[in-house]
């Protein structure tokens, strides 16, 4: 593992990084390789009530201020399970004010194997009723949207859900669902 230097830093939150190392190519010859890092990881929440699949609308300012639909999401200390997992009830709650019956981490992924290396968890929750029972954090735009199980492959196809986040947790989370009964 080379020794990466801080080029820049914001103390956040979340903390982000800029940090670089000199380190060698495929020929031997060294280059400078950057990566950010945000944060410690993050943690994306697959929420099902009986056989639908919860989606917040969220304005991405980034990305030209346009409204996704996405899955529930956040940042976390760690990627382990039980960090990820209480992270994900937290998020489940501050963006849609419902709190799960269960939750489960199911897997995980990595944003970006060169750049952005950051771990994401991948928790599955289940919710009691599809209607809110706290406040949000006003984080998301209003109208929580339950789509049934077997549509979500229909959004995608649509583009009506296509960040890279949502993408990558549905595919862990359809991989976890066809080795168990849901």
């Amino acid at each position: 593992m080379p020794d990466f230097e801080i080029e820049y830093e914001y103390a956040g939150p979340p903390r982000i990084r800029i940090e670089s190392a000199l380190v060698p190519g495929p020929t031997g010859r060294p280059y400078r390789h950057h990566r950010l890092r945000a944060g410690d990881g993050g943690v994306v929440i697959v929420a099902q009530n009986l056989d639908a699949v919860l989606f917040v609308r969220v304005r991405r300012v980034a990305a030209d201020d346009e409204i996704f639909l996405e899955l529930p999401r956040g940042w976390t200390d760690t990627v382990d399970r039980g960090s990820a997992t209480a992270a994900a009830v937290r998020e489940l709650q501050e963006e849609t004010g419902m709190r799960p019956v269960s939750a489960r981490r199911v897997g995980a992924y990595v944003v970006d194997s060169s750049i952005y290396p950051a771990d994401v968890a991948v928790v599955h929750c289940v919710t009691e009723t599809r209607l809110p029972s706290g406040q949000t954090d006003g984080e998301t735009e209003p109208g929580t949207i339950w789509v049934p199980a077997d549509d979500v492959g229909d959004l995608i196809l649509r583009g009506e859900v296509r960040d890279a986040h949502s993408l990558a947790a549905l595919a862990v989370w359809h991989s976890w669902c066809g080795r168990r009964e849901l």
